[in-house]
């Protein structure tokens, strides 16, 4: 087997002793001097209570929550849909399952943030940096930073598994980059596919939820544990021998994809505007809302009304106050 990686892109007055005063509009307030301290304050009603629901599909909240993590690391990072030019696909793991030697073909993405470090480290010696180079050097110090890269890799598998495939990157006809092409499409398949289901797996409840962001923040719980507990090298060690040695039988026939292949006659795949989806054995299998095979979703509560409620206090140098507020808010979580 034939590994090798070159750089990613980071793309990347009135009286003494009283006073009066009044004002109206949403709310109404009225305070009185006096010479006493009387403090209370009651709270006569306070509501808060479901009045929708939204129904969510799980896929669709796990990526967005990739998506919101990689976007609060503030890192801006693309990762190429390239087979042998992904610099997660090599890790120390990976080189030994392998048999690489360290090298400038099969740098991590650990290895290679360093090298574009110290080579734009070097760079602005002697010239002053755009402000297009100024984010990159943001974005490797914020990947440089993290616990482990593959907090960001796992991520990046999960957000190209639903970009958008416009089709073929070397022309209508079989080549090798073409099949380094279909080799990512199906890994990055496999990857998703896999971390979906341990996520799934690992909710204690998919049925109703308060917010999106409460959920998402969940997601990204687990997917950091999935990454902690080594379960996502071994995901990414398996999705490598998955796709690269089976035969692979690319469509150019034209189909209503603008990517179709078949991968050993198992796994019918396929890349659009909609992302990468699978059929397995003819079962529809990952993308589309599907993972492994089901649909799940989650029942959000989509609006919430806030609470109505009146205090009163009296204050002993002394005032005394009465106050009346309605507010009511809706919020839709998506």
């Amino acid at each position: 087997m034939k590994l090798y990686l070159v750089p990613v892109l980071l793309v990347l007055g009135g009286c003494s002793g009283s006073n009066v005063s009044s004002s109206t509009g949403n709310s109404e307030n009225t305070s009185i001097s006096a010479n006493t301290i009387i403090s209370k304050t009651k709270e006569f009603f306070k509501a808060k209570h479901k009045s929708m629901n939204i129904e969510m599909p799980v896929s669709v909240l796990i990526n967005e929550a990739a998506k919101d993590w990689v976007q609060d690391q503030n890192i801006k990072f693309s990762m190429p849909f390239s087979f042998n030019e992904n610099s997660c696909n090599f890790n120390d793991e990976v080189r030994k399952e392998f048999n690489l030697v360290r090298g400038s073909k099969n740098d991590s993405l650990y290895d290679l943030m360093l090298k574009n470090k110290q080579e734009l480290a070097e760079y602005a010696q002697s010239h002053e940096l755009t402000s297009n180079l100024k984010t990159k050097v943001q974005t490797i110090n914020n990947i440089l930073a993290l616990k482990d890269t593959n907090y960001l890799c796992a991520r990046s598998f999960l957000i190209n598994s639903t970009a958008p495939i416009g089709g073929w990157v070397g022309g209508v006809h079989v080549n090798n980059a073409n099949v380094d092409f279909a080799q990512s499409i199906y890994q990055t398949a496999l990857i998703s596919n896999a971390i979906q289901t341990q996520v799934i797996t690992r909710l204690s409840d998919v049925s109703s939820w308060e917010s999106d962001r409460v959920v998402k923040n969940k997601i990204n719980e687990i997917i950091n544990e999935i990454v902690d507990s080594k379960d996502y090298e071994k995901i990414l060690l398996s999705s490598i021998h998955a796709a690269h040695t089976p035969q692979y039988t690319l469509n150019f026939a034209g189909s209503t994809n603008p990517v179709e292949f078949s991968v050993d006659g198992e796994y019918a795949v396929y890349g659009s505007g909609n992302g990468i989806s699978t059929q397995k054995s003819g079962v529809a299998w990952f993308g589309n809302n599907t993972i492994s095979s089901k649909k799940y979703t989650l029942y959000v509560d989509s609006v919430e009304v806030a609470s109505m409620k009146k205090s009163k206090n009296t204050d002993s140098t002394g005032s005394t106050g009465s106050e009346n507020s309605n507010s009511n808010s809706a919020t839709v979580s998506h």
